[in-house]
């Protein structure tokens, strides 16, 4: 399982985002701790309850601090509306993994949605702090 963790790098100065960045990174490291103490059993429905919550919330407002080419902001919401799709799978895959295996995948969907959007996406198509 891959871990992630929040780097200074990746704020952008946008208080609302760079806090709900953070809720996500949170939402990854309560979902991997509870794997390495053998707990995931505990958690793992409200971390996939609270996961669905916060793509719909999270593309809302980030949705509001695009900015860039017209090409850039179509391929990140599009990116967006993706996640959410890919997350309400992950609903429907629940019902046939144990939950071991099942907060593996989650952990590792979620440290690539950092890896592929925040760090590259977000930091393409949000304004920075200077």
């Amino acid at each position: 399982m891959k871990k992630c963790e929040w780097e200074e790098s990746l704020e952008t100065g946008i208080t609302d985002i760079d806090i709900q960045h953070r809720v996500l990174f949170n939402i990854l490291k309560i979902l991997v701790d509870s794997l390495e103490n053998n707990r995931e059993d505990e958690v793992i429905d409200g971390i996939l309850k609270e996961l669905s919550r916060y793509t719909k919330y999270h593309t809302i407002a980030e949705s509001a601090y695009h900015i860039g080419s017209p090409d850039n902001i179509a391929e990140h919401e599009k990116t967006h509306k993706d996640f959410i799709t890919k997350v309400d799978g992950l609903k429907k895959l629940r019902k046939t993994m144990n939950n071991r295996e099942f907060g593996s995948l989650m952990a590792d969907f979620i440290c690539y949605w950092i890896e592929d959007h925040i760090k590259v996406m977000d930091m393409r198509d949000l304004p920075r702090k200077k």
